[in-house]
């Protein structure tokens, strides 16, 4: 390493000892930049050949770390070099920038260091939420913990606390934020359809859109109430069995696929896509899969179907998770049952061109997707930009 003028830099052939260098900064409490370099492969030096190797390098950049490193106590930090800081230092935190993110393929085991209290992990510097949202239906597991004998006192207080929000101030929320549309979803919107409603009637005045995710359990009525307002709905067709239904849902199939039928049927205009949760064992077997999107290709070939993972959590614990080339196949058996818009979800980025919309006249991309983002989009005025062929869907 070297000591330069504006900072402390060590460079190493090995990025394991690169960073286990950075690392041991962190432990000393300093915060450090780390950077690979990939210099020419061959460079001549005084006449000579010779061969470089990927560098690796580990400096400390800001001034205070490196007059602290070097034990100058007599340092003073100037202002200048404070507001020139690329990072935010609290007093438990460093909050660094993120400024590229890259997406590569990986297979392996991924492991998931939940931090209690945050309830999120590290991967690689960066904290993820977690998101394990089977949780949102039950009492916080805090509350357990810190009460065993008399935990609903502990959670009825919070709920005591909660502000209740009138729907002119969700609408207001909403446009303030720059929304075009609000989706009611998590837990089950159906519960509270009333307080959905009266958001909707405020909201449409003012040009917001309404999405439902819904398990699909709403009366006509209900779907007679909804219908003047709603633009779109996800409903989730669980299996296209009664065992599954009746022993890990405690309901029946054919409410789900008479609601299905009925809001299709009766209010074509509302846009339907359905999502199937694929569980090992239960719900995925291939006479099964081809059953169930032969109906839906029989009720519209282009209402599209999501095929998502199952990964065990909670109660069900037993169950192995949804391998990606299990839903690559039943994506697969779909699209031979007639389904235009077929999509795997669940999977990581390696896996986003199995959430691309492609033309179904002339078969070219039409939006590429990674996660929730849309990387590219060649839908122009409802039309394949390619063929201008009418793609079905809702487009604003």
């Amino acid at each position: 390493g070297c000591i330069l003028k504006d900072k402390i830099a060590i460079n190493t052939v090995s990025k394991k000892l690169a960073l286990g260098l950075y690392h041991l900064f962190l432990l000393s409490d300093y915060l450090p930049s780390f950077y690979e370099w990939m210099p020419p492969r061959k460079k001549i030096i005084e006449g000579r050949v010779v061969n470089q190797s990927t560098l690796y390098y580990v400096k400390l950049q800001a001034e205070k770390f490196r007059e602290r490193f070097l034990g100058n106590a007599n340092y003073k930090l100037r202002r200048k070099s404070e507001e020139n800081l690329r990072f935010k230092e609290t007093k438990d935190y460093w909050l660094v920038p993120v400024f590229k993110v890259e997406k590569k393929s990986y297979s392996g085991y991924v492991y998931n260091c939940e931090v209690e209290d945050e309830h999120s992990y590290l991967a690689n510097f960066v904290g993820v939420a977690n998101c394990q949202n089977w949780d949102i239906s039950q009492a916080p597991s805090e509350a357990r913990i810190r009460d065993p004998k008399h935990w609903r006192d502990y959670f009825q207080n919070l709920i005591d606390k909660l502000e209740f929000m009138p729907p002119e101030t969700i609408v207001q929320r909403a446009l303030d934020s720059g929304c075009k549309s609000i989706s009611f979803i998590y837990n089950e919107p159906t519960i509270f359809t009333e307080y959905a409603l009266d958001i909707m009637k405020i909201g449409k005045r003012v040009g917001l859109r309404f999405i439902y995710v819904t398990n699909g359990y709403e009366s006509r009525e209900c779907w007679d109430a909804l219908a003047p307002y709603l633009t779109a709905a996800n409903i989730d067709l669980k299996a296209f069995n009664q065992n599954f239904y009746g022993k890990l849902c405690k309901a029946n199939l054919e409410p789900v696929k008479e609601s299905i039928l009925y809001v299709k049927k009766k209010y074509p205009k509302m846009w339907i896509e359905i999502t199937t949760l694929l569980v090992p064992g239960w719900n995925d077997a291939e006479s099964e899969l081809l059953e169930e999107t032969k109906w839906l290709a029989k009720i519209d070939k282009f209402m599209p179907w999501h095929v998502t993972a199952f990964h065990p959590d909670y109660k069900m614990q037993d169950a192995e998770p949804t391998k990606p080339e299990m839903l690559m196949h039943a994506r697969e058996i779909g699209r031979s049952a007639g389904l235009n818009h077929v999509y795997c979800g669940n999977l990581g980025f390696s896996y986003s061109n199995y959430e691309t919309t492609v033309c179904p006249k002339c078969k070219k991309e039409l939006i590429t997707r990674a996660g929730f983002s849309i990387t590219n989009n060649n839908i122009i005025d409802g039309k394949c930009r390619f063929c201008k062929e009418k793609i079905s869907g809702v487009w604003i």
